[in-house]
């Protein structure tokens, strides 16, 4: 219903392949080719079979815990498994409440160490106000944050303009005479009247 009222929104997580991304590239540049990654919902399990199990570097095994008669046994039961496995790297892809019980209880496992890297998602994080309750050797996956929609804007449009001047610098000179033809009668045009629509 909110997109007959608004035309743009700003996201205040990054997407999940975005991350799944960075992920993936984190692993490739310490050199980690076996990871777990946790999730806590079916669509977050679909999506991390399609990336993840595509790429040609790691080899991942995806843990979902999403079900409504999970049970603390359960999740107990594949910390060991990933306790007793060769995997260096833990990816949370999981609501921040579930997030912050499968740490503590890897703490108190010593799964916690500067052996095994634990990334934790926008998602994990989302609700969690006070980060340094969170165990040590946690890294975390965030987006920039702006302090207003005016800095938002600002940076759209300068990252906008910046596209442009790329697109014209890479132009060859039979391209940029055609731009800089002037048209018989531009107010007939499409991208005139266009442009009239959009300033309204």
């Amino acid at each position: 219903v909110f997109q007959n009222y608004f035309s743009t929104f700003v996201r205040d997580q990054s997407s999940d392949t975005l991350q799944f991304t960075v992920f993936l590239e984190v692993l490739k540049y310490v050199e980690r080719r076996r990871a777990f990654v946790i999730v806590s919902d079916d669509t977050s399990h679909g999506l991390v079979m399609q990336y993840c199990n595509d790429n040609d570097f790691a080899s991942v095994a995806i843990i979902n815990l999403g079900f409504p008669d999970i049970e603390q046994r359960d999740i107990i039961q594949e910390l060991l498994r990933i306790k007793s496995s060769t995997a260096h790297a833990v990816y949370l892809h999981c609501d921040s409440k579930l997030a912050h019980f499968i740490l503590w209880i890897a703490k108190d496992f010593r799964l916690i160490d500067e052996n095994m890297l634990w990334i934790l998602s926008e998602k994990s994080l989302h609700g969690i106000p006070n980060l340094y309750t969170l165990p040590s050797f946690i890294y975390a996956i965030r987006t920039e944050r702006f302090a207003s929609e005016d800095e938002f804007d600002r940076r759209q449009l300068m990252d906008s303009l910046s596209v442009i001047q790329k697109t014209f610098g890479s132009m060859d000179e039979r391209e940029v005479r055609g731009y800089l033809r002037q048209p018989s009668d531009c107010h007939s045009s499409s991208a005139w009247n266009k442009g009239q629509e959009l300033h309204k």
